[in-house]
């Protein structure tokens, strides 16, 4: 295998060791052993975060709710509808000549 195509697979398998999650531990170990059984491989010292913390999923009745208090009550007053155009007059085809 060319160096190059080593320092690819290098390149990828750091990649997803930086998003590898604590779930995923067996497969890190795996993937380090890899790593360090390459000779060819030039190990550069780039942080690797251990653990990333993920916000937890919104729930559904947090939203309503938080709607509910950003949005003001309904007014208690009834306000009615606007009165309806008055109908338009008959349309007559004749009206208008022909040049």
């Amino acid at each position: 295998m060319p160096a190059f195509m080593v320092k690819v697979i290098f390149l990828l398998c750091l990649c997803v060791l930086l998003y590898a999650t604590v779930s995923e531990g067996i497969l890190v170990k795996k993937l380090l052993k890899f790593l360090f059984e390459k000779r060819s491989v030039v190990l550069f010292p780039v942080p690797i975060p251990i653990f990333r913390k993920v916000p937890p999923p919104v729930r559904q009745a947090s939203l309503e709710l938080h709607h509910k208090e950003i949005l003001p009550p309904p007014p208690d007053y009834f306000i009615p509808p606007p009165p309806p155009y008055p109908p338009f007059p008959p349309y007559d085809d004749f009206a208008y000549p022909y040049p």
